[in-house]
Formats: C-alpha cells, structure tokens, sequence
C-alpha cells in the first residue's frame, strides 16, 4: 500500500508532462515576423519642393519670397489634398 501515492504521483506527473508537450507540438509554428520601416511622405511634400523647403525652414530665418511656380492653379477636377 506504500507504493499506491507514489505510483499515483508519476502516473500524474507523466499525464500533465504529456498534455503539456503535446499542446506545444502543433506544427503550425509561425515566426513573428520582424517590423519593417516604411517611408511615408510627409504631409508638406504634397505642395511641392518648394513649399516643402520655406515649411522646413527655421523660423528665424528669412522669409521666403514668392514665385510664380509657387501658385498652382485650382480646377473643379482637381482631386482634393487629405490634411491629417
């Protein structure tokens, strides 16, 4: 009678070690894959390199003057710009 606990300890143990292993064995590993960095457009460079410059450009600076490449003309038919 000694031996019945001990028995019943390995045959637990075993069963949880097999449910365990078992549970961990499903073949349908799938690596995490690794983030990529992506290169948006900023916001200012929809205006063009010009506007993009005088947006950048330090606030103590000069002012930037205006051209005439720097108007663009409006259309009904122009598609309209997303501000975020």
């Amino acid at each position: 009678m000694t031996h019945k606990p001990r028995l019943l300890l390995r045959a637990s143990a075993v069963t949880i070690l097999a449910a365990g292993l078992g549970a961990c064995g499903s073949g349908n590993y799938t690596p995490t894959p690794t983030p990529t960095q992506t290169v948006t457009a900023q916001q200012e460079d929809q205006f063009g390199i010009v506007f993009a410059n005088a947006f950048r450009a330090s606030p103590n600076g000069e002012p930037v003057s205006v051209s005439d490449g720097d108007l663009v003309a409006i259309s009904l038919t122009t598609e309209p710009v997303t501000i975020n």
